[in-house]
C-alpha cells in the first residue's frame, strides 16, 4: 500500500483544530493541557532547528492527547484529510496510521506556525497567571 499523504492543511482546519482543543481541555482540564506544553527557556535564544524540535514537539504531544480524549473527533478530521475515508475504509488502514498521520501534520509549515503561535500564546497567559498570583498575595 502506498503511503497516505495528508492535503494541505487550510484554515479550516485550523478552526476544527482549535474547536478540539477547547474540548480536550474541557474533558481533560487545564492543568493536564499545561503539562503537555513543556517550556524550554532555550528555545527563544535557539537556532531554527532547536525552535522547530520544540514546537513538533508541542504538537505531537497535544495531537496525542487530542486522540486519547476526544478520539472520534480527531478520527474524523484525520479521515477527512486523508481523502475523506469513510469509518470502515479507515479501520483498515495500517496499524500505526494515526501516527503517519501526525508526522504528517507536525511536518506541515502550517502546523508549524499554529502551535507556535500557540506555545507563545500558552507562555503568555502562563506569565499573566503568575503575575495575577504575584499580585493577588500582596
Amino acid at each position: 500500500m502506498a503511503d497516505l499523504l495528508i492535503r494541505a492543511l487550510k484554515q479550516k482546519d485550523r478552526v476544527t483544530l482549535a474547536a478540539m482543543i477547547r474540548k480536550m481541555v474541557e474533558k481533560a482540564g487545564n492543568s493536564d493541557l499545561l503539562n503537555i506544553i513543556v517550556p524550554d527557556d532555550k528555545a527563544s535564544a535557539a537556532d531554527d532547528k532547536t525552535r522547530q524540535d520544540l514546537f513538533s514537539r508541542v504538537g505531537v504531544n497535544i495531537l496525542k492527547m487530542m486522540l486519547e480524549t476526544i478520539e472520534s473527533d480527531v478520527t474524523a478530521w484525520f479521515r477527512d484529510l486523508i481523502g475523506g475515508k469513510t469509518e470502515e475504509e479507515y479501520s483498515d488502514l495500517p496499524f500505526d496510521i494515526e501516527i503517519r498521520i501526525i508526522e504528517q501534520i507536525v511536518a506541515s509549515p502550517e502546523a508549524n506556525n499554529f502551535f507556535s503561535g500557540a506555545l507563545r500564546l500558552s507562555r503568555k497567559m502562563q506569565g499573566l497567571a503568575e503575575q495575577y498570583q504575584k499580585e493577588k498575595t500582596r
